[in-house]
């Protein structure tokens, strides 16, 4: 019988000590369901209030074997960093774990009314308003990114926290040009709607997915809609730079927390 509990409990005390690992801890979930399993445990274990929630992407055998392209991952409230258009802030990773740089938009949505499954234009009247953001995906285990989806799900979905950034104002969602700069690489300009579906899309799989979870949907909760450019992998002491156009300009160095 799969028992959820030796891994959150892994998860959630290296995450508390700010300190890497290599293994996968206690039993590997084999399905959705045993990794969203080892996911609640660790959020309850962590006990701390959950602002919103970052979509993932599902792919390839991955998605056939499982029957779905995204998953979710929660962002904490003390993990949600402010930053002003051109300002620096430091992207936190932990020493010798996991850390990728995903630009994103971010949607602060107001929970629906209904209980029944939610259309894309029932998903769009929710949405309160856009912003720009970053998604910190990383983990205190260092091959979460190597081992696919179920670990990223069962590891607090492969997120580390968000840094949030201005409103997004005159522009269509899926319009919005982003490119990214790592270390003078540029990856982009590649526009929102490259997701599947659009940002809109991931806010529709991330609202009916946290109700088959059982998760409640507050007014204003957060929904980082997955990586416009990609999930790109960074190293301490490296310099970033996300351009969203038109918007806004967000730079940053990965510290070590």
């Amino acid at each position: 019988m799969f028992d959820p509990r030796p891994a959150a409990e892994s998860f959630c005390a290296h995450r508390k000590a700010a300190t890497g690992f290599t293994d996968f801890p206690g039993q590997f979930p084999e399905t959705l369901d045993e990794a969203y399993a080892t996911q609640r445990t660790a959020i309850e274990i962590w006990d701390r209030p959950i602002a919103g929630w970052k979509v993932g992407r599902i792919l390839g055998q991955h998605e056939e074997k499982h029957g779905e392209n995204r998953f979710l991952g929660p962002i904490f409230h003390d993990s949600v960093w402010p930053v002003a258009d051109g300002a620096s802030t430091p992207f936190p990773a932990t020493r010798e774990g996991f850390a990728a740089l995903e630009a994103e938009l971010v949607a602060i949505i107001d929970g629906p009314a209904t209980t029944d499954t939610v259309t894309p234009q029932q998903c769009a009247d929710l949405v309160r308003e856009w912003r720009f953001g970053i998604e910190v995906a990383g983990s205190a285990l260092a091959t979460i990114g190597d081992l696919g989806p179920l670990a990223s799900i069962a590891g607090f979905g492969n997120n580390m926290g968000l840094v949030l950034g201005d409103l997004l104002n005159g522009a269509a969602p899926d319009d919005v040009l982003c490119t990214t700069v790592i270390e003078g690489q540029p990856f982009g300009p590649k526009p929102a709607s490259a997701l599947p579906g659009g940002p809109l899309a991931a806010i529709t799989y991330a609202v009916n997915k946290l109700r088959e979870l059982g998760h409640p949907i507050e007014d204003g909760t957060m929904i980082s809609t997955g990586a416009i450019t990609g999930v790109h992998p960074v190293e301490p002491g490296q310099v970033c730079e996300v351009r969203f156009e038109p918007g806004q300009t967000i730079n940053c160095e990965v510290t070590i927390v």
